[in-house]
């Protein structure tokens, strides 16, 4: 597994990249309600407001198991990954947006709220 990630400013950006994408599949939010794009940013918003001299606001991360791995994966296995991966990066507590890609070499992308909902960074 090999694993990517950056602290961003752009958290509308990412998510509607990872979502254009033709063989993207939502697999699933943390702590978010609601729907759409739009309600993911308000309620990641509100927690970052705390926070407002903090300047790249969410983290963006890749997480991409092997070509083998990946092929044989089910969508189960896939949250169990990005689940997993949120728990050991002490981000379990994070508003997230989980996107996977199905394309050549399959991939999760993980738009993370840096600010936890215990308000913490």
């Amino acid at each position: 597994m090999i694993a990517k990630g950056s602290s961003i400013a752009h958290g509308r950006a990412a998510i509607n990249y990872a979502m254009a994408k033709q063989q993207a599949v939502l697999m699933g939010t943390h702590h978010l309600g609601g729907n759409e794009v739009n309600d993911w940013l308000t309620q990641m918003e509100l927690l970052q407001h705390t926070h407002c001299r903090i300047r790249n606001r969410f983290l963006r991360f890749e997480l991409s198991p092997s070509k083998n791995e990946s092929n044989n994966l089910s969508d189960e296995e896939w949250r169990k990954i990005s689940t997993d991966f949120l728990r050991k990066m002490g981000l379990q507590d994070n508003q997230a947006v989980v996107i996977l890609h199905r394309d050549d070499t399959p991939h999760l992308h993980v738009i993370c709220n840096r600010v936890a909902n215990d308000h913490q960074v």
